[in-house]
């Protein structure tokens, strides 16, 4: 990101932008107080932590500052000590030294750790919500929804669709899902419902001659809980005039396609299309494992690396369906092209 970004009234950086190009200046950077390491009497080192990173300061021991206080550090970016270099940070190679503290806010000692390494119960999460969102996992899950949302509006724009809100407060609609009611305070006895999807304000787009609509939708359902649908859910929901089956498929196939190059092109260093500018290829395969506890069933999905594989294989829904039942990894795994067999 752009220092001109970056850059506030408070800060110079952001603590995970700060590295050896910096080293001999002095910047001033804002954050939280990941952790504090005594060393000696008169020294104390800070990792100091923000949506970027985090970033070590070494300031005096007399500076009374604890875990997840708010501070603005000011100090001259210097190399690490030979033996001190951490390579699993980004800013593994610098440090702040010669630092000045200025405390924006106090706080608490936290109720549990902001480490993912840590198995947190979900409702203390829950219920001290604003720590559970400092931590990394929450913060990636969060950023990588808004850059969904965000390539998802790139392509439907491209393809010519237009982004309309429609109303949170709706009359009833006969469809199949039970709907929240919200009741009038000028209208006694009449209520508005929570739309469960905008089929009816699209249809009215639709005859209204847009031609091409398109929202990230929120709908709310008043439907029992399963393991991928809550009261409130987002979706893509759009709508075009003068189409066939085959073109909704390929307006929704092109974003889809353009999730996969993006993500390619900034974890795998590729083009999308298999090919490795690195001389190494790395694909995701996909583990589906179902968990059972307290006879609640939930389905989770997840992903992991699979080096060595010029080409994925494509996973049939049969496959990911048997692999989720048995509770096995299914890998993705090269598969050589083969010649029809011909019946003699």
């Amino acid at each position: 990101m752009p220092k001109e970004i970056e850059a506030t009234s408070l800060r110079d950086f952001l603590c995970g932008s700060v590295n050896e190009n910096h080293v001999g200046e002095r910047v001033s950077v804002c954050g939280w107080v990941a952790k504090r390491r005594e060393h000696g009497e008169h020294l104390a080192f800070l990792d100091l932590r923000d949506r970027s990173g985090v970033l070590q300061a070494v300031v005096e021991g007399s500076v009374d500052v604890r875990s997840e206080y708010v501070v603005r550090v000011t100090g001259t970016v210097t190399p690490r000590p030979e033996g001190t270099v951490n390579v699993r940070l980004a800013t593994g190679a610098v440090e702040l030294s010669d630092c000045q503290v200025e405390v924006l806010s106090l706080a608490d000692v936290p109720p549990f750790q902001l480490d993912d390494r840590v198995d947190i119960d979900e409702q203390v999460r829950l219920r001290y919500r604003y720590l559970d969102l400092r931590r990394e996992q929450m913060q990636r899950n969060l950023r990588l929804r808004a850059k969904v949302n965000a390539a998802l509006r790139r392509s439907m724009d491209a393809q010519g669709f237009c982004e309309v809100e429609t109303p949170l407060l709706w009359a009833p609609t006969p469809e199949g899902a039970r709907e929240f009611v919200v009741p009038s305070r000028l209208h006694e006895g009449e209520f508005y419902v929570l739309p469960q999807s905008p089929q009816i304000a699209k249809q009215l787009l639709m005859v209204g001659g847009f031609d091409r609509y398109f929202q990230i939708a929120r709908c709310l359902r008043d439907e029992d809980l399963r393991a991928d649908r809550q009261f409130e859910f987002t979706q893509l929901d759009l709508e075009a005039s003068f189409v066939t089956q085959e073109d909704i498929l390929a307006f929704v196939s092109r974003p889809l396609r353009r999730l996969r190059r993006e993500r390619s092109q900034s974890v795998r260093g590729t083009d999308g299309e298999g090919s490795s500018r690195g001389g190494r290829s790395e694909f995701l395969s996909l583990q589906a494992r179902r968990s059972h506890r307290s006879g609640e069933g939930t389905w989770r999905q997840g992903s992991r690396v699979v080096p060595g594989h010029e080409r994925g294989s494509r996973l049939t829904t049969r496959e990911v369906s048997q692999c989720a039942r048995s509770g096995r990894d299914l890998e993705c795994r090269r598969r050589p092209n083969r010649r029809p067999r011909t019946r003699r």
